[in-house]
């Protein structure tokens, strides 16, 4: 299950808090998510030490980036690249906004993202969860596509 970069890499030991230099409006920021992001970097943590912090490991060599598309409508699609051949699986769910808090269901799995920051060509999710009394930060930036 490579669903939302793995629900945003490892969100599924994640649920995310976010803060952002964009207003509080929902609609303000359902406008700035809106598009095709593309999966770019990300950064994991775990209790305060780095683990990793560089390209997002899960694009395939030679394959287009695996990206997420956010509609207006408040739907998703997910594009994950996979293997030598770049054959490709998709994923539909759905989101919401509150404030900076993104909530995306994807086959049943739900997970809360925090948007840390949201540009007109760069976004930035964070998820955090305790898991076997470890502190996991899992920190996803996307590029516009």
């Amino acid at each position: 299950m490579k669903k939302f970069g793995i629900l945003v890499a490892s969100a599924l030991v994640m649920g995310l808090s976010f803060t952002s230099c964009t207003s509080d409006d929902d609609s303000s920021n359902n406008d700035s998510i809106v598009g095709k992001w593309n999966f770019s970097s990300e950064k994991f943590t775990v209790n305060g030490t780095v683990a990793y912090n560089g390209p997002y490991q899960d694009n395939e060599v030679g394959c287009a980036s695996d990206n997420i598309e956010i509609f207006q409508n408040g739907t998703t699609l997910e594009t994950d690249y996979f293997n030598s051949d770049c054959d490709v699986d998709t994923y539909a769910g759905t989101y919401t906004l509150n404030g900076n808090s993104l909530t995306v269901t994807e086959d049943g799995d739900v997970v809360t993202l925090e948007i840390v920051e949201v540009t007109s060509n760069k976004l930035v999710l964070r998820s955090s969860d305790t898991f076997e009394g470890d502190t996991e930060i899992s920190e996803i930036t996307f590029t516009k596509a």
